[in-house]
């Protein structure tokens, strides 16, 4: 907001002179501001957008589902009012946030539940969209996977917690549709074309969630959630700012600093405040100063713990470009979540694998890529890794176990031999004592 002139200097923009300093930055000449739901003021949703098109689709998705914070109500439990259109505080408004906030309270903390209410809502949007129960799972039925509890090995807890999520996922769609239709008919009365259609569309995708919930059954929630548990990844992936720090940098690189200079001016100041604001952050959370002194004291590992201070950038006047690019990752921070590539997840593992994941966002959807880590042979199989490959072989197993097979890879097999070989050699001393 601060680069874009949405700050409280409305007589010279920031933005304006990072437009006019850095050409290099033409593409993003008139990205449009951010979007916060329609809710954020009446129910206190955390949703944000990059444009209104990406909120309506999020709307045709199902977010009014989820569409609520932990506190949707004020302190006298009516509902927050809302700063523009639709009556906030009347009883359709409140069954629909109590009914959001009942499922986002229990899908909290569990990534699959979580990601089960979007993958629902996507199946409700295609068949509101007219197209068949086919289309709709299609992109689904690419993954494999078990039944979410056939994962875990505890049926009973998993089919409990599924059966209650499918109650309050019907329970919050009736009642977000009871809402939107009374929003529908506001529109309606006061002429307001687009926003009565718009409506219409988001109340015919929340009327499926039902029926997407009933002809999928337990066992097919159970399914999918499974699918979730052994095919999503977690991705992080940077944001804006981060990338206009990265261009910076390359302005600096290749036409020198003082061409980057007039830029640097107008960001370095936004991000000497994010940093005031990451260490109070740090310092509420019990956490050393980033890059001061006592942050390692006491660990034993001096010589690797002094290499990774030295990535610790701390910023002040003097900053140039490159010290801006390093602190710019914990400066303004980037996007966490958890997605499901069905491509991608048709690789297969190997606790020695060929390629990794990486994943990007600049200047559109976030995209995954597999990356080399070594020389592929012509032909040759490509494999990732789905665990942590440097844990031992009884923990690789073990966190295996889930997937349903055992690996095989000659990192496994081999350290399975040389166990083998240990136990059977009698020359072998086990350390043990014996009376």
């Amino acid at each position: 907001d601060a680069a874009r002139g949405n700050g409280t200097d409305r007589a010279s923009p920031p933005w304006i002179a990072v437009r006019r300093s850095l050409a290099a930055l033409e593409e993003a000449e008139g990205t449009p501001p951010i979007v916060r739901c329609k809710r954020w003021r009446n129910r206190g949703c955390k949703e944000v957008y990059c444009g209104d098109e990406c909120a309506r689709d999020h709307a045709l998705a199902g977010h009014d589902v989820l569409c609520c914070s932990d506190a949707p109500f004020s302190s006298d439990g009516d509902v927050r009012e809302e700063a523009a259109g639709g009556g906030g505080g009347d009883e359709a408004e409140r069954a629909a946030a109590a009914g959001a906030g009942a499922l986002r309270e229990f899908l909290s903390g569990n990534d699959n539940l979580h990601m089960i209410a979007r993958v629902v809502g996507s199946m409700a949007s295609t068949v509101a969209a007219g197209q068949s129960w086919d289309d709709a799972t299609l992109k689904f039925r690419a993954f494999v996977g078990i039944p979410w509890w056939e994962t875990s090995g505890s049926t009973g807890a998993e089919k409990r917690l599924a059966k209650r999520a499918m109650r309050l996922m019907t329970e919050s769609a009736h009642a977000a549709e009871l809402n939107v239709a009374r929003e529908a008919d506001a529109a309606a009365e006061a002429g307001d074309e687009d926003a009565f259609r718009l409506a219409v569309e988001v109340r015919n995708v929340l009327h499926r969630f039902p029926d997407v919930l009933s002809r999928l059954g337990l066992d097919g929630v159970g399914h999918l959630l499974g699918v979730c548990d052994m095919n999503q990844l977690s991705m992080t992936i940077d944001g804006p700012m981060r990338n206009v720090c990265r261009k910076l940098l390359r302005v600096d690189e290749y036409e020198g600093a003082d061409a980057a200079k007039p830029m640097l001016d107008v960001l370095l100041p936004i991000a000497l405040r994010a940093q005031v604001m990451r260490d109070a952050e740090d310092a509420a959370a019990g956490k050393p100063r980033w890059g001061g002194e006592d942050r390692y004291e006491g660990d034993e590992e001096e010589d690797e713990e002094e290499d990774g201070m030295e990535g610790e950038i701390r910023l002040d006047e003097t900053a140039d470009a490159e010290d801006l690019f390093d602190a710019s990752r914990r400066l303004f921070g980037g996007f966490k979540g958890q997605a499901l590539f069905s491509l991608l997840c048709l690789v297969n593992h190997s606790c020695e694998p060929s390629t990794a994941a990486r994943f990007s966002s600049w200047k559109g959807r976030a995209m995954v890529r597999l990356e080399a880590l070594r020389d592929i042979e012509c032909g040759e199989e490509l494999t990732m890794s789905y665990i942590d490959e440097s844990e031992t072989l009884e923990e690789r197993t073990s966190a295996l176990a889930s997937y349903g097979f055992a690996c095989r890879c000659a990192k496994c097999v081999g350290e399975g031999a040389d166990r083998s070989n240990d136990v059977s050699d009698p020359d072998v001393d086990d350390n043990s004592d014996v009376d």
